[in-house]
């Protein structure tokens, strides 16, 4: 497959949630993605459980290659970022959606943040991150947490344009503004409308093709 949602077109759709090889069309290996079959086919590219993951100092190795548990080992995981080049290969085939589900308080409210048109640039451009537009759902209220200044790149420790990891302490996605809230960081934080920037749980990468491979 060359994603999840090309499973479910040839008839995967039982809802099924597992972990299967894809390789999208300019990836030079398989690896290994969380697909579930239902809702048109979907890829997980990042599950965390914060209490489960100090993800702090992320090296730009592990961010690009992808770190946290081994799929093959443990299919189930919610501890696990797949890596911007793995990333960058999904997005660059189609055109796909991406939803960022963010748990917080005793209760684990969901709070869903959804950008259309979602990119990730190859490692040249420090895999930066662009989207169409965004959009939330009254029932499950976000804000955007990946707005900032434009072009917003990948940074980590010795490899920082802005200076942004150093004065947020987390790798993840920032403009010149150093805007923004990193899924990296320890803990991550997200805003909701109405509440500011809240301590989050749990946060999970939805990604959804909405057209024809290129």
């Amino acid at each position: 497959m060359r994603d999840c949602s090309e499973g479910y077109e040839n008839g995967h759709q039982d809802g099924h949630k597992d972990v299967y090889l894809i390789q999208p069309m300019t990836s030079p290996a398989p690896f290994l993605v969380q697909c579930h079959f239902g809702w048109g086919g979907i890829i997980y590219p990042l599950w965390r459980v914060v209490s489960e993951t100090p993800w702090s100092n992320v090296t730009w190795e592990q961010a690009k290659e992808g770190f946290g548990d081994d799929l093959s080992l443990r299919p189930g995981s919610t501890n696990f970022f797949i890596g911007l080049e793995k990333l960058h290969q999904i997005l660059a085939q189609s055109v796909y959606n991406c939803q960022v589900l963010s748990k917080y308080g005793a209760s684990w409210t969901t709070s869903t943040a959804f950008y259309d048109n979602f990119t990730v640039g190859h490692e040249l451009s420090s895999y930066a991150l662009s989207y169409g537009a965004f959009y939330d759902r009254l029932n499950t209220p976000s804000s955007n947490g990946l707005n900032g200044s434009s072009p917003v790149v990948f940074a980590t420790v010795g490899k920082d344009p802005h200076g942004c990891v150093g004065s947020r302490g987390a790798a993840g996605w920032y403009g010149s503004d150093c805007g923004g809230h990193s899924m990296f960081a320890d803990p991550p934080t997200w805003p909701v409308p109405g509440q500011g920037s809240l301590q989050l749980s749990e946060v999970l990468v939805v990604l959804v093709r909405k057209g024809p491979f290129f």
